[in-house]
Formats: C-alpha cells, structure tokens, sequence
C-alpha cells in the first residue's frame, strides 16, 4: 500500500505539474498575441508617419487661406530698416524660385504668384495682416517673407524646405 501511495502521489503531482504548465502556455500565448497586436499597431504608425513625410504638400491649400480674426502671434524678430522708404505696410517676398502666395487683411485677400522678388502693398490701415506662400519647386533654393510697416521689417519668416511653406498673421493693435 505504501508503494501505492507513493505511486498516486506522484501521478497527482504530475497531473498538477501538467495543469500548471497548461496554465502558463496559456498566459504565454495571450502575451505573444498582445506582442503582436502591439506590433501591428507602431508598423501602421510608422507607414503613417512616413507617407506624411514623403509626400509633397498639396499645392491647391495655399488658396484655402482665410486670415485669422484674433491672431496672438508676435513679431519673431526686431524691427530692421528695409530698402523701402514706403510709408504703409507691404508684403516682400524675396527668392530665386516661383511660389505663390495668399496675403490679406481682415477685409480682403489677394492671390499672387511670382518668380524671384516681389512687394505688394497693403491698402488702408488694417488691424491684422496674414500671409501665406509656398516654394512651388523641389529645390534647395529660400523663400523670405517680409511683413514691412513704415520701411521697417517688423517680422521676417523664411524657408528653404522642397515645397516649403511661410505663413504669419500679425496684429497692429
């Protein structure tokens, strides 16, 4: 009996040994799964993120600029004497490539497009001007956008990015 005992002992131990196993091949399989659901998960992430950087913006958004009613952007550097004794405000757009560009007040918007340097005046005394152009090439080549008030450059935005874009709204309040 002794030896019987003994011998059901061990079958009830490998039966719990067998049971515990069972147990943990489960949890595993449930790990590998969620591993791999995470997996997918940053892939798609990464495809996403990478599409949107190797695609070039849509030219087409440049002409869906509205200026923005209460913009709370500061000029990002201090004022600088301009070549331009113009008294008023102007737009220079300065670059060896062509680009196209939106620029307005609150009142109204104008669309251009050019090659090399350009200056457009702001008619009247607005109380907000914005601009946006964009680089229409995919070269190296910069795009400078001054906003001029009185012959001094009162905020200056550049870019040198393949189909780059500048934009700035400024507030004269």
């Amino acid at each position: 009996m002794n030896e019987k005992s003994f011998s059901i002992k061990q079958d009830l131990k490998l039966k719990n040994s067998q049971k515990s196993l069972d147990w943990w091949k489960k949890q595993i399989s449930s790990v590998k799964s969620m591993i791999g659901i995470v997996s997918l998960c940053f892939m798609g992430l990464i495809i996403i993120i990478g599409m949107d950087i190797i695609t070039p913006p849509d030219k087409k958004n440049i002409s869906n600029f509205r200026p923005a009613k209460n913009p709370t952007i500061a000029p990002t550097n201090t004022p600088s004497r301009s070549s331009s004794s113009h008294r008023g405000i102007q737009i220079s757009v300065t670059s060896p490539c062509s680009w196209t560009g939106n620029y307005g007040d609150e009142s109204k918007e104008q669309s251009v497009q050019g090659t090399e340097s350009k200056t457009f005046s702001v008619s009247g005394r607005p109380n907000v001007v914005s601009a946006v152009f964009q680089k229409d090439d995919d070269g190296n080549d910069t795009l400078v956008v001054d906003l001029i008030k009185d012959g001094n450059v009162i905020e200056r935005k550049s870019t040198c990015a393949q189909y780059g874009v500048v934009s700035f709204a400024h507030s004269f309040f």
